[in-house]
């Protein structure tokens, strides 16, 4: 009989795939009350060990054992200036749509149904440049503009003893976000994200690979799909998820962040130069390859070469600036290119 060998083999597995806890997580809640008081009676400096101290390192312990749940940031939280709205039409079938804030959603709906009517088929979402929060209205009414009459986006639910401002579950806890108007855009979607990513900016990009069919390009992103609450303190803030975010199938994102559909970096340029490129000369200027000097008819007329004029300005350190290249946004225009065209041989 094999079969109780194989059971054994199992279960050693599983002991295997659950490590037992070591250091101070191996220990009883005794031991632990038991090892702190032998610290402030016996520990040879005494002072070290005040209860301010005490009250520190307990607090520090916590946000390390919670983050991203849990953080301390200096300064204000959430301080920083959203990068502004901008819509752009590229070769009358694609749109690129950057929100900025959430808080510009009746923009973005204005822009999507001026691009419904005028035959474009695919739309580019950038969400690199929204900054972090937990408007969550503003995610949801966000989604609802690509997602399906009736479609349950994602939901918000809070620990025991917290309720959630509209709330629909009898203890207050739990609020589902669903789609409650057909959408407004039902063409082709890529969602463009990064590691800065964050909250509900988040949740905007896993409810639209879901419920919309979303591609999403970029990189992971934050982890940070939580309800926030910050509690102001004397130079800093405490920010507390006080929600976390579920989706229709069940997963919790949370810390974990969202992993791409393509996972592609953003390049060496700079995202904030990039943002405001877009801004003053539109997609083109971050898009178009760079085309590096070449001897031609030209050049050998000037009696130049810009070949070894290149050359030798690099070996005397007089490099000339690399261009702005947008590596994520060039792989989602890609991206819809070719999703075009099969949809053209389909038809």
């Amino acid at each position: 009989m094999r079969y109780p060998v194989l059971l054994s083999l199992v279960f050693a597995a599983s002991a295997v795939a659950a490590p037992a806890p070591t250091g101070v997580d191996a220990l009883s809640a005794d031991d632990v009350t038991k090892a702190v008081a032998a610290l402030k009676q016996s520990f040879v400096r005494p002072d070290a060990l005040s209860d301010t101290d005490l009250g520190r390192a307990t607090l520090q312990g916590l946000l390390d054992r919670l983050a991203p749940e849990a953080t301390l940031e200096t300064g204000t939280a959430g301080a920083g200036a959203a990068t502004p709205f901008h819509a752009e039409d590229f070769g009358g079938k694609t749109g690129y749509l950057r929100l900025g804030a959430l808080a510009n959603v009746n923009m973005a709906r204005q822009t999507l149904e001026e691009w419904s009517g005028s035959g474009v088929g695919a739309v580019v979402l950038d969400l690199r440049a929204t900054p972090p929060s937990s408007d969550y209205d503003g995610a949801a009414n966000l989604a609802a503009l690509f997602c399906a009459k009736g479609s349950e986006m994602f939901s918000l639910t809070a620990g025991k003893g917290r309720t959630i401002p509209g709330a629909d579950s009898g203890d207050g806890q739990t609020r589902t976000f669903t789609a409650e108007a057909d959408p407004v855009f039902k063409g082709v979607l890529v969602v463009l994200v990064d590691g800065e990513t964050a909250e509900a900016a988040e949740a905007v990009a896993a409810t639209l690979q879901k419920c919309a069919k979303a591609m999403v390009v970029g990189d992971k992103t934050a982890g940070r799909m939580f309800d926030y609450s910050d509690v102001p303190l004397d130079g800093a803030t405490l920010r507390l998820a006080v929600a976390r975010v579920i989706l229709p199938d069940g997963r919790e994102p949370g810390e974990n962040g969202l992993e791409p559909d393509i996972s592609v970096g953003l390049g060496a340029s700079s995202k904030t130069e990039l943002m405001a490129s877009i801004t003053s000369k539109g997609i083109d200027s971050v898009t178009e390859e760079y085309d590096r000097p070449h001897l031609n008819e030209t050049a050998l007329a000037a009696g130049r070469n810009p070949e070894l004029d290149e050359l030798e300005a690099e070996q005397s350190g007089v490099k000339p600036p690399e261009p702005l290249i947008d590596r994520q946004l060039e792989r989602a225009l890609d991206l819809v290119t070719s999703i075009s065209i099969f949809q053209q041989r389909d038809k």
